[in-house]
């Protein structure tokens, strides 16, 4: 992982208020999930092929979400 990523999900792990969400897509030809979470000033992307790959390191603050029960 590179410094700018670490960096993005350090400041994303503090707290605040962040928005987390997914989306599916196809990767050679099979479904995946783009995740994001964001705030004001940072937003991370990953693709998974699991869909329920919650993020574990989110610390306080405020989740905003679509009301996905695994959030």
């Amino acid at each position: 992982m590179g410094v700018v990523v670490e960096h993005i999900l350090a400041r994303l792990a503090e707290g605040g208020v962040r928005h987390l969400d997914e989306t599916g897509l196809r990767v050679a030809g099979k479904l995946h999930w783009l995740h994001t979470i964001c705030d004001t000033a940072f937003t991370h992307y990953r693709i998974s092929a699991k869909r329920g790959a919650v993020p574990t390191f989110l610390t306080g603050g405020t989740i905003i979400h679509d009301h996905w029960k695994p959030y």
